[in-house]
């Protein structure tokens, strides 16, 4: 990764507007690692009658292999300025294998 991206990446994870403090916790359980996440982007379909409950939608969030080195199904994220807890449904690297793109459910 060039200096120019990884500098451009850090920007964005280091700005509050952009990016949140959480605590991740392997399988949901133990004392958990402090991480940043990329807020987490709504992927609810209003149209479904499944996703008119918000809390139980589909949500997207990042974070940096360098904080979290694996994301599995049932891992969660708290987000430390809300108390919200999400849980990973499924997790891949983005293209260039930097982050976690995960797809989360808000309990």
């Amino acid at each position: 990764m060039s200096d120019a991206f990884a500098d451009a990446l850090d920007a964005i994870y280091d700005d509050d507007n952009s990016a949140v403090a959480a605590l991740w916790k392997q399988g949901g359980t133990g004392d958990g690692v402090a991480c940043r996440i990329v807020r987490p982007l709504y992927r609810g379909n209003t149209s479904s009658p499944l996703a008119l409950d918000a809390r139980r939608a589909p949500y997207e969030l990042r974070v940096r292999r360098s904080e979290v080195p694996a994301v599995a199904a049932g891992d969660t994220f708290t987000v430390i300025e809300t108390g919200r807890v999400l849980t990973a449904r499924h997790a891949d690297p983005d293209e260039e294998e930097i982050e976690w793109v995960v797809l989360a459910d808000s309990e």
